[in-house]
């Protein structure tokens, strides 16, 4: 095969993927066809199924792809280090967000739409599961580790998906500077009450 031949197999599958999840943003899951799919792909049904023998064998890969570059975008801060100081986290090394920009597509359909049943908990549980495998707390921390892990997979699915809702109106670079903000603000810090004491 000719890389000319290559690219153009590459686009044609790409293009597929992107018209699938954009489809899945006004339409259920069960409701996307593959005659849908290949005509806002701008190919033929022919084309589709050159590259996949079902509408299920798409979604699936495309699940994949977003579960494999979400498990990257979590390690890259850690990747090949031996020992890691969530102190000294930076924004510029924080993927998460940037992961999420790069899929919205999907994640609008997922968070938006509900269009794919049970994506969260999945995305929870794969956060929960690389968190737990890859991390342990220091002998001196006194929180389990698999509790930490499952409290900051539904906190950064909650947090997400926030900023989804918002149609994305803050940048990936200030999601992260954010996300530090939390993590880093100290347990003594004020916070004002207001109205809570009107109702009493």
């Amino acid at each position: 095969m000719t890389e000319r031949a290559d690219r153009r197999i590459q686009r044609s599958r790409l293009a597929l993927k992107q018209a699938f999840q954009q489809m899945l943003q006004d339409t259920p899951l069960t409701g996307v066809t593959v005659s849908g799919i290949a005509a806002k792909a701008d190919v033929c049904r022919g084309t589709f199924y050159k590259h996949f023998d079902t509408k299920e064998a798409l979604y699936q890969e495309v699940v994949d792809d977003v579960l494999d570059d979400l498990v990257a975008s979590y390690r890259y801060p850690y990747q090949n280090r031996t020992v890691f100081l969530p102190a000294e986290l930076t924004p510029g090394s924080i993927q998460l967000f940037e992961h999420v920009y790069r899929h919205r597509d999907f994640y609008r359909a997922v968070v938006l739409s509900g269009a794919i049943p049970g994506f969260q908990e999945k995305m929870c549980q794969v956060l929960r599961e690389t968190a737990a495998d890859d991390l342990a707390a220091s002998d001196h921390a006194a929180f389990q580790p698999e509790l930490a892990a499952a409290y900051f997979s539904q906190a950064l699915f909650g947090l997400t998906a926030e900023w989804i809702r918002g149609n994305f109106m803050y940048s990936p670079e200030y999601m992260a500077e954010q996300l530090l903000l939390l993590l880093q603000a100290p347990a003594t810090m004020m916070v004002t009450v207001t109205g809570s004491n009107d109702r009493i």
